[in-house]
């Protein structure tokens, strides 16, 4: 039986893209795929012109779902995509980027000949002006491996949309869905792949990421970034602190946390959880954490000296 790979695609105001999107992903050379396209409150013509180059493609619309829902988010709407999944595997495409024709293809063949839950490609970063190939720095390993460098290193960023995942990670639920939208692949990765046997990466630049795109993520305010990544961080860390696994990620998490308050000048977050000042008050220094020693310095002396400020 051939395998079955669903595609998740969030879609909110993202008419002037969108139709490159379609087309990459109708253009697929796998013939099994699943396609769940979620409607997350768009006020624009999205859907209308997705369903519009769906009429080039016949042989792709009875595996079509378009699911509507009010607006939610993004980390919901992946959630929301999640419950109409039925493939083996499946992966995550943002709705303004494009993919290469053998992107599914490519990468399914590497989790079936290797037998793997994770597969990670290339991708290409599409500047206005420019493409820049972005090659993972990543031999592939285990799920608490790939936990550790999502969350610690820069050699595997925890996009969702390079990441083709078995359905059964998924399956064992995400306790934590992140409210706000900065880093919210990392919290999903976090919960999902720890319990992957066998990560694999296939080094084939596959994806076409549009950065910086006006009213994207990452085009929002760096001052509003850094807070939505630090509330998410502590929620994370909230919901999974009892998880065994969570230790080969607690302190890269919670540094990155007090970090992007220590940025913004805005502690309050962090001060309403007492446990994580005494842990960065605490934890020794070490080159292997994600910040560097001189960061690590200044978090130690500002979590002391909270402390001190909180028994007067």
């Amino acid at each position: 039986m051939t395998p079955k790979v669903s595609i998740v695609v969030p879609v909110y105001k993202v008419e002037p893209y969108v139709e490159r999107c379609a087309r990459s992903l109708f253009g697929q050379s796998w013939p099994e795929i699943e396609y769940v396209f979620v409607d997350d409150g768009t006020p624009d013509n999205s859907i209308g012109i997705i369903q519009t180059v769906l009429e080039e493609y016949p042989h792709r619309r009875d595996s079509v779902k378009i699911i509507h829902q009010p607006n939610g988010g993004l980390a919901r709407a992946r959630v929301s995509g999640m419950a109409h999944v039925t493939g083996d595997y499946v992966i995550h495409v943002d709705s303004d980027d494009w993919v290469e024709p053998d992107y599914i293809e490519s990468m399914l063949s590497a989790a079936l000949e290797q037998d793997a839950d994770v597969v990670i490609c290339d991708y290409v970063k599409e500047l206005a002006d420019r493409s820049i190939v972005r090659p993972v720095s990543y031999d592939g390993g285990n799920g608490l491996e790939l936990v550790y460098e999502i969350n610690h290193s820069a050699r595997v960023e925890a996009f969702m949309w390079n990441k083709l995942l078995r359905c059964s990670l998924w399956r064992k639920g995400v306790k934590y869905v992140p409210a706000r939208p900065m880093h919210e692949d990392i919290c999903f990765l976090t919960q999902i792949a720890w319990d992957a046997r066998k990560v694999v990466h296939t080094g084939k630049a596959l994806y076409h990421y549009r950065f910086l795109r006006a009213g994207a993520i990452t085009a929002s305010s760096k001052k509003q970034n850094r807070k939505e990544s630090a509330v998410n961080m502590i929620n994370l860390y909230e919901s999974l602190k009892n998880e065994p696994y969570i230790e080969v990620c607690k302190t890269d998490m919670l540094m990155r946390a007090v970090w992007n308050c220590l940025k913004i000048n805005d502690m309050e977050v962090v001060r309403e959880h007492r446990e994580i000042v005494e842990f960065i008050a605490g934890v020794p220094y070490g080159r292997r954490y994600r910040s560097a020693l001189p960061k690590q310095f200044i978090m130690k002396v500002w979590a002391k000296c909270a402390l001190l400020t909180d028994k007067k």
